[in-house]
């Protein structure tokens, strides 16, 4: 799901036209589909229909493998080496040209690479020999294999197995805070502590700091308790012994013991935590005969944090912290996989030590997974955000204009949310964003409890965006399902040759 899922929805959405790259020595499957006159012919190489140039004879419907020989010059040249016989497999021919040893197995494997348009050389299939050697031939090594050639990574033992973690099945999440805990003081500790920080959200920060703050004095902070009142937490009608004494009467605590046990809720959980100083606002200001005013106070309060929320969920801002710490941002960075490959080897504990390798090759992934496509950049990487009490690892993944500084262009962009939830699972959001005006998708098997629920807030969002500046175009709902293939085959039965040369052959 987290790779071919992802490029699958990518793919389907996507209106540009297909692009076919050869180098020299590769070999293509061919097949001449019709003649025309000055020794040209209709053929189709890797998929594509294409006119080529004919510099031997060559039998309509016949399928022939092709080498690349040279790609300089305006047109590529390709040499005829065997035609292939009907009915056998497609490789068949080429392992007995390229005197390569292949099990039955893999043979097959290979003909369906050819037959999706993947051009094959000898080292390439030697490359994908050695590590089938160490690896079985499961669907997800064939889909990982088939990645690295579609993305011309190189094809070594390191390469899959980066891609191998970040397809794992074990939680990012868990792995940072395991690694953490075992030494939190360390620069490390405190990398990943800042990139949980960047995933809890800004909700309510600036009344966090301020609250903690007040909380952490020991005596009578005045200063901290008039920013409280300041932010509107606290009537300014009410003294700071006021509010110390609701809070012991309202949560049954020695009023020496107020700040100590909410300090304590706070840095357990701040969700819980806060909910209970809101508690406490209300029953000062009721007290105080100012419920309206409570009620105004939090309301702002509430519009204040969620506008931060979504200006950080929809804003290239959010994610800096982590292209920067996986070594995604282009101005350098990674200071996650530099902090983990120094510490690595001085970690005695042989479990977090495997943890800590795990999520370097895993990073690596992500690296390999984020590239420059000419005008365009791709970005993928899993973050840890906090969903009610519990982590959960949201994969992310960016598509769109690069722009000077060759970061994502947010006006035109096209982003992927993959999370999955215990109650409704997989959850696919797709976020397609064209001169800021944004196409929203959510998949997930319970699509249409799902639209029942959601409809209720896109006014809200509408509104939301409205404030960034972005428009909603709409919101969709569909069921999640495996994509069949998600390029149609090329008709070539109402072809014309209107003239011009593809390849010479």
């Amino acid at each position: 799901m987290k790779i071919s899922g992802f490029q699958q929805l990518f793919s389907a959405s996507s209106h540009s036209t297909r692009s076919f790259t050869l180098t020299a020595g590769d070999h293509v499957l061919g097949r001449v589909l019709k003649l025309f006159p000055k020794q040209t012919a209709l053929l189709k190489l890797n998929g594509m229909t294409m006119v080529g140039k004919l510099e031997a004879p060559l039998i309509v419907r016949q399928n022939y493998w092709f080498q690349v020989t040279s790609t300089e010059g305006e047109l590529p040249h390709l040499k005829m080496i065997s035609p292939i016989k009907q009915g056998s497999e497609l490789v068949e021919s080429l392992v007995q040209e390229l005197r390569i040893e292949v099990n039955k197995e893999s043979k097959k494997w290979l003909s369906n690479l050819v037959e999706q348009g993947h051009a094959l050389t000898k080292e390439k299939v030697n490359s994908l020999g050695n590590i089938l050697a160490k690896e079985s031939l499961t669907e997800q090594t064939k889909e990982i294999l088939t990645y690295m050639l579609k993305l011309r990574l190189p094809l070594s033992k390191e390469v899959f197995d980066a891609l191998k973690n970040v397809m794992g099945s074990s939680s990012f999440s868990k792995e940072l805070q395991a690694i953490k805990e075992y030494n939190p003081n360390s620069g490390l500790g405190k990398v990943i502590d800042s990139i949980f920080f960047q995933s809890s959200g800004a909700q309510n920060e600036p009344f966090k700091k301020t609250f903690v703050n007040w909380l952490q004095a020991t005596n009578h902070n005045e200063k901290a308790y008039q920013m409280l009142q300041h932010l509107n937490l606290f009537p300014k009608s009410k003294r700071e012994e006021d509010v110390l004494s609701v809070a012991s009467r309202l949560f049954t605590l020695q009023q020496s013991e107020v700040k100590a046990v909410f300090l304590a809720k706070v840095q357990e959980s701040f969700r819980e935590g806060f909910d209970m100083v809101r508690q406490l606002s209300q029953e000062v200001y009721e007290q105080a005969g100012e419920y309206e005013a409570f009620s105004n106070a939090w309301k702002a309060i509430d519009q204040y944090s969620n506008s931060e929320v979504i200006k950080q969920l929809m804003g290239v801002q959010r994610l800096t912290a982590f292209f920067h710490a996986f070594g995604l941002s282009q101005e350098g960075g990674g200071a996650l996989l530099n902090l983990l490959a120094s510490e690595v080897k001085s970690v005695d504990d042989a479990g977090i030590r495997e943890k800590m390798e795990l999520l370097i090759s895993r990073i690596t992934g992500f690296q390999l997974l984020s590239q420059a496509n000419g005008p365009l950049s791709n970005f993928y990487m899993e973050v840890p955000l906090l969903v009610g009490k519990q982590w959960r690892d949201v994969s992310i993944q960016w598509s769109g204009q690069r722009q000077e500084n060759q970061g994502v262009n947010p006006n035109y962009c096209h982003i992927l949310f993959y999370v999955n939830l215990e109650a409704l699972q997989d959850v696919v959001i797709s976020v397609n964003i064209q001169n800021r005006i944004i196409t929203l998708q959510i998949i997930n098997q319970y699509a249409d409890l799902l639209k029942e629920s959601g409809e209720k807030f896109t006014k809200s969002l509408v509104k939301k965006l409205e404030e960034l500046d972005y428009q909603l175009s709409g919101v969709s709902y569909r069921p999640l399902k495996q994509e069949s293939s998600i390029e149609k085959k090329m008709s070539t039965s109402s072809y014309s040759y209107r003239g011009g040369v593809d390849f010479l052959i």
